[in-house]
This record gives C-alpha cells, sequence and structure tokens, in this order.
C-alpha cells in the first residue's frame, strides 16, 4: 500500500554463517483512485505584475498530457506567481500522497527548479507545509523536460498551490503544469502491535516512537513511500546507506523481542540492526537472502548464533515480517509468524558498555519496527502475524542450499593471525603453517567467494576485483586443519 518515489558490515571474529532463506515478500495489490484537480484560480505578488499563467485550465483534470504555463515576462525580483489548483472536496483521510506533474517545454533547469514551491491548503489558507523542490525529490520523464514531485501529508486539503518565485529568472522563463492529483492510502494491512512495546515506530512521515517511551529515532537521509504494509514506510533509495538511530533503549530483563518488514529494492540491498550486542544482517543478493544473526560482546568477539537455509519464491518482490526473540539465552527465529530456528547465546561477557540502537538500510524498504523488552511467546508472534491479514507463501527448504561456515558439533576453526589488517589489497599470514600448499579463499559477509587460491606463499595479493569491504579469509591445509579470520579491505 505503500509506494516510493545503512552502520557498516561488522565481522565475525571466528565463524560465519550464511543463511539463505526463502521469505514470503507482500506488496500489498489494493488499487488506489487518483483524484485530479477540478478547478484552478491564480494568485501574483507585487513585484511579478506581468508574470501570466498561459492556458490555465490545462492543468485541471486527468489530461496528463495538456498543460498550463506559468511565465515570467518581467524581472520579478521578490515577485512571484502561484497557481492554486482545487480538488471536489475537502481531503481529512489520515494520510495523502500528492502527486505533481511539472515541465518545461525548453529542457529541465536547475535555476528554476529551485525557485518553484508546493503547498497544500484549506480554502484560501496554507497549512504551513511550503515546500522547494529540489533534484533530488524528483522524478524524471524520458525526455528530461518533464517531471513529477511526490510528497505526503497528513493535513486535511482542498487546494495544492504550485508557486513560481521570478527571483533572478531569466526574462521569459516559464514553468509548465501539467497535473495535480492526490490518493488516499489504504490502511487495510494496519494493525495494533502486541501490548506494551519498549519503542515502536510505524514510519508514517516520521520515526518518532508512539509507545509511552518516546524514544524517538533521529533520520539520516531515509526517504518516505507508500509502497509499505501499513500507509508510509521508510526506504533508502538513493544508495547511501540511510539509517535511524535511536537512543540507547533500557534493557529491564535479560529478554527481549525485534520485529519488522521489510523488502528489498533490488539485488544488493540489504538491512542492519544493533540491538544491545546483537547484530541483524539481511541482505538479498541473486533473488537469496542471506541472514546472519550475531552476538557481538566487547571482550569475547563475534559469535554466529541463527543459522538457516531456503529458497526464495519466483517472485520477490513483496515484503516478508521478521521477528527475533531472546529469552533464556536462546535466540529464536521467526519468519511470517512460523518459527524457523533456535540458536544459544554463549556466556555473557562480565563487561558491557551500552550501545545505541540503530538500523541501517541500503536499498530497502523497512515499515513497522517495533522493540519489547520481553520475549513474544510463539501464539503472540503468530496472532501478530496473522492480525495484518496479508498472505504468507513461504518457501519450503531445499537441501541443496547450506549453511556456509561451522555450525555446532563441527570442529572448531584454528586462530589466524593476518598482517595488516584492515588493507589495502595485500595479506601477510603469520601465523605458522604446515609446509606445502595450502587452499585460501576469501569470501564476503554473505558466504559468497571472491577468491581462492592453492599456495604455499605467505603472503597473498588480493586482485582488484575484490572491492572494499568485509570478509573472512579461510586456510585449509593438506591435513585438513582449518584456519579463519576476519580481515578488512579498504581499497584507496
Amino acid at each position: 500500500m505503500k509506494k516510493t518515489i545503512p552502520v557498516p558490515f561488522l565481522l565475525l571474529k571466528s565463524t560465519v554463517i550464511t543463511i539463505f532463506m526463502s521469505v514470503c515478500f507482500y506488496i500489498p495489490a489494493v488499487s488506489q483512485t487518483k483524484i485530479y484537480a477540478s478547478s484552478q484560480t491564480v494568485e501574483q505578488v507585487s513585484g511579478c505584475g506581468s508574470c501570466q499563467v498561459l492556458n490555465p485550465q490545462g492543468s485541471v483534470g486527468s489530461n496528463e498530457n495538456d498543460y498550463a504555463t506559468i511565465v515570467i515576462n518581467t524581472s520579478a525580483l521578490g515577485g512571484s506567481i502561484t497557481q492554486l489548483l482545487g480538488f471536489p472536496q475537502m481531503q481529512t483521510a489520515p494520510f495523502s500522497k500528492i502527486v505533481v506533474g511539472l515541465g518545461r517545454g525548453k529542457g529541465f533547469s536547475l535555476k528554476l527548479l529551485g525557485r518553484v514551491s508546493i503547498a497544500t491548503f484549506q480554502g484560501a489558507n496554507i497549512n504551513g507545509d511550503s515546500r522547494t523542490i529540489d533534484s533530488t525529490s524528483i522524478g524524471y520523464n524520458a525526455d528530461s523536460t518533464r517531471f513529477t514531485y511526490t510528497f505526503f501529508t497528513t493535513k486535511n486539503f482542498d487546494h495544492v498551490g504550485i508557486e513560481l518565485n521570478g527571483g533572478l529568472l531569466s526574462l521569459g522563463d516559464s514553468l509548465r503544469i501539467y497535473y495535480a492529483y492526490y490518493q488516499t492510502l489504504p490502511t487495510n494491512h494496519c494493525t495494533t502491535p502486541p501490548p506494551n512495546p519498549l519503542a515502536y515506530y510505524p514510519l508514517d512521515l516520521n520515526t518518532n516512537d508512539v509507545s509511552p517511551n518516546r524514544f524517538n529515532a533521529v533520520n539520516h537521509r531515509l526517504a518516505y513511500t507508500d509502497n509499505a504494509i501499513c500507509k508510509i514506510a521508510v526506504a533508502d533509495t538513493s544508495l547511501t546507506n540511510a539509517a535511524l538511530t535511536m537512543p540507547t533503549l533500557p534493557r529491564k530483563s535479560e529478554e527481549f523481542t525485534i520485529a519488522y518488514w521489510t523488502k528489498s529494492i533490488h539485488d544488493g540491498s540489504s538491512i542492519e540492526i544493533i540491538y544491545d550486542y546483537w547484530l541483524i544482517q539481511q541482505r538479498s543478493d541473486n533473488n537469496k537472502i542471506a541472514t546472519a544473526v550475531i552476538y557481538q560482546p566487547p571482550v569475547t568477539g563475534h559469535h554466529v548464533v541463527i543459522p538457516d537455509a531456503a529458497a526464495p519464491p519466483p517472485n520477490a518482490d513483496k515484503y516478508y515480517h521478521t521477528v527475533l526473540t531472546f529469552k533464556n539465552d536462546v535466540m529464536s527465529y521467526y519468519l511470517n509468524g512460523s518459527l524457523r530456528l533456535n540458536g544459544d547465546r554463549p556466556p555473557k561477557d562480565s563487561f558491557e558498555i551500552p550501545v545505541m540502537a540503530s538500523v541501517t538500510l541500503n536499498k530497502q524498504y523497512l515499515d513497522d519496527l517495533v522493540f519489547y523488552d520481553r520475549a513474544l511467546t510463539d501464539q503472540e508472534v503468530a496472532t501478530y502475524w496473522s492480525s495484518y491479514q496479508v498472505p504468507d507463501s513461504t518457501g519450503q527448504l531445499l537441501s541443496n542450499i547450506h549453511p556456509v561456515g561451522l555450525t555446532a558439533g563441527v570442529k572448531k576453526k584454528q586462530s589466524l593471525q593476518l598482517y595488516p589488517n584492515p588493507t589495502t589489497g595485500l595479506i601477510i599470514i603469520k601465523t605458522k603453517l604446515d609446509p606445502g600448499s595450502n587452499l585460501i579463499t576469501l569470501t564476503d559477509i554473505s558466504g559468497k567467494e571472491v577468491f581462492k587460491i592453492n599456495t604455499a606463499n605467505p603472503v597473498i595479493n588480493l586482485p582488484s576485483s575484490v572491492s572494499s569491504g568485509n570478509y573472512i579469509l579461510q586456510v585449509m591445509t593438506k591435513d585438513g586443519k582449518i584456519y579463519k579470520e576476519k580481515v578488512v579491505i579498504h581499497r584507496n
């Protein structure tokens, strides 16, 4: 029902388990009716007396190819002209999406764009939500002469105003207004989470915590979108690892729950959540979702706690719901209301440092993020999932897809000393290995092999095809001994 207009990966000190999981994605399919502007008026401010709107009715109605044109005929320093487009009735829905089609006959102009602002009105009264259009907030048409501007509002409105401020624009410069319409956002997949959350972030045009605790988050470059489960969600569409950070959420006991909806935008997308000493990583690559749940205390290092293996459904362009609960030193991982796996936490450190909670998205959508300072029961998780009334199509586990790395009961990996680390590509293995050829492999955080060589030389020069990032280096000797260590690569 929503539609759009990351902390770096941490390393595993001794083991990495990559999980390919079959998830149920979901995109709401409820159609949204477009309500186009049905009337128009023009307002001028002193200093723009000879500015005008040509063909003013061209921006009214559903013909998206007809247009009105605001023309600056004289130097309008300090002056402006506004076309007010009126809708058939006052819109009072909790959330609305407004789309305005704009353009310029002789090509796109950043100078012109920076002089255009849009606001909603109730009658003649502005709602106080005026916004200036910039190049990061628009969608372009293929010919670069037209673009759309989309925004969301929680205010009542019956008009939208498009203002062109003359400023220092060239004489005769113009702005085309093709259309304006709004859509209300369906709420049939909205629900109320289980009672007494520690923090609840619906992400509906803000990152506020709506629980009584008010642990409001800070938005770092996240965009808002109506491509989500309920009303509005957040997304990283600029490939900048957008994030939201929360205060250090208190722990009242040795148990918690984290629940959220997410969907990848395209290949290579990821989400990372840090809470206390836990790191949840989910990454989409090659139509698979790789997931790791990692316990990372400051002293004893990193431990992969949750392994899982499955294949995705044919259509990966859908949302899925993840719930993680922790109680009695056991982490439980649920997918779309069903328990998938349990994992034991190693003994905790006596030394603790408060950790700020955060969520980082990379080409990913996120909706309805909830934290609890208790572990939801199996029944609560199932009821919570079913309350969204989203169809489930979780895939079956496939026998030919396996975790990569060490699982419980497998022989322990040996320690490995690497220098320098981080490195620009040169790695010296300082650990004394058995003489003879050794099989050396380098894998990324998802378990994908990126480099392999058989050599007795302890000095390795990684090829330039291995990009900057976090990796695991494994050495397997002739007699079957396995050594593993994390390595960070920083390319200049």
